[in-house]
């Protein structure tokens, strides 16, 4: 029982730090997020991986998808 009690102090803290990562970007938020969920619902090893191939596709959708801004005189 006190595991179960230590672990949810821990997720619950954890769980708090997500406005950082969102004040910062939405996709670094959502990354956070998608690793998070992964890691604690499936496993470790797999979660980890699951979020590193999350941020290639990230990074790949956000390079091939430029914000452009025009500038007006």
């Amino acid at each position: 029982v006190t595991f179960f009690c230590v672990l949810d102090h821990i997720l619950f803290r954890k769980m708090t730090e997500v406005s950082k990562y969102f004040s910062r970007s939405f996709w670094d938020g959502l990354l956070w997020i998608v690793t998070f969920l992964a890691t604690v619902l499936v496993d470790v090893d797999l979660g980890l991986m699951i979020g590193i191939l999350f941020s290639f596709l990230i990074v790949t959708l956000r390079s091939a998808l430029p914000q452009v801004t025009i500038l007006a005189r």
